[in-house]
């Protein structure tokens, strides 16, 4: 169960943040599914990119309720902000306001947001290519 917690909370969610550039935005244990030996997440229609307004809200939202479920289970789980600043790679920290902090950092311009930084990188690649296939790419 210690190594489901890790892989659900830290590998699966971070691969969604980074290489999907997605936050689920309401991840909890009614949305992951355990078939034929693998996990999978549902539900994702609501899913933001990581440069939404709210994203960070929703990130910190979706590892408090990953946390407090495994926790509850007996299982030795990462902290939700532990957990946020290892998907994200962006410092939260426990000893002040959450809230406070999180507005703080969906205010500021973060270019350390990792999903943001690879969709921007993906389609820099992508404008790039020559090999006289045009492919559309949106940027915002």
């Amino acid at each position: 169960m210690a190594y489901i917690a890790r892989f659900l909370g830290g590998w699966m969610t971070q691969t969604m943040y980074e290489k999907c550039h997605l936050v689920h935005a309401d991840l909890s244990e009614y949305n992951i599914l355990y078939h034929d030996g693998a996990c999978w997440f549902i539900d994702v229609s609501q899913s933001v990119e990581p440069f939404h307004p709210e994203a960070l809200t929703f990130l910190y939202r979706d590892c408090v309720n990953i946390t407090n479920f495994f926790s509850g289970k007996g299982v030795a789980a990462l902290s939700p902000e532990e957990l946020f600043s290892h998907i994200s790679g962006l410092p939260l920290t426990d000893q002040s306001d959450i809230s406070l902090q999180l507005a703080e950092l969906e205010k500021s311009e973060q270019p350390r947001r990792r999903g943001q930084h690879r969709a921007l990188e993906a389609a820099l690649f992508l404008e790039g290519d020559d090999d006289g296939v045009d492919i559309p790419v949106v940027t915002s």
